[in-house]
């Protein structure tokens, strides 16, 4: 990191309540999509956030017996100004306009897109649940 390790870290109280509510809501509606999971999701792994990315995320189906997809949600990055939920994909990618960011090549929903709907946690579900639809359509 380019930062000083001693030095102390200013941070927005704003900023933080609104991270931690992104990440309270994100593991959530994760976890409830895992516990949604059909056996053959059961190689799922569990909700995690990751330090190397910031993000919180579940993997979802058995590569070796077919489609498996990372569910994640994102606080921002370069790509993305604004926190987002993604659906990522391990094998080759079906074709389907659901997969809409080519930043990664998957599917992301703003945070700004889930402000505007009347129930933001059906919303992020509806999402989700559409990437592993569509991860396991045939």
């Amino acid at each position: 990191t380019p930062l000083a390790p001693d030095h102390p870290l200013a941070l927005d109280q704003s900023s933080v309540a609104l991270l931690g509510a992104w990440f309270g809501f994100a593991a959530s509606v994760l976890e409830q999509l895992r516990a949604e999971a059909s056996e053959e999701d059961r190689v799922a792994t569990r909700v995690q956030l990751w330090p190397e990315h910031f993000d919180l995320s579940v993997d979802l189906g058995d590569a070796d017996a077919g489609p498996r997809g990372t569910f994640g949600a994102s606080p921002g990055d370069d790509a993305h100004s604004e926190p987002y939920l993604y659906v990522t994909h391990w094998t080759a990618r079906p074709p389907d306009p659901f997969w809409n960011d080519d930043s990664f090549g998957g599917a992301s929903l703003s945070l700004g897109e889930l402000a505007e709907l009347a129930d933001q946690r059906a919303g992020a579900l509806a999402f989700l649940r559409d990437g592993r639809r569509i991860l396991t359509s045939p």
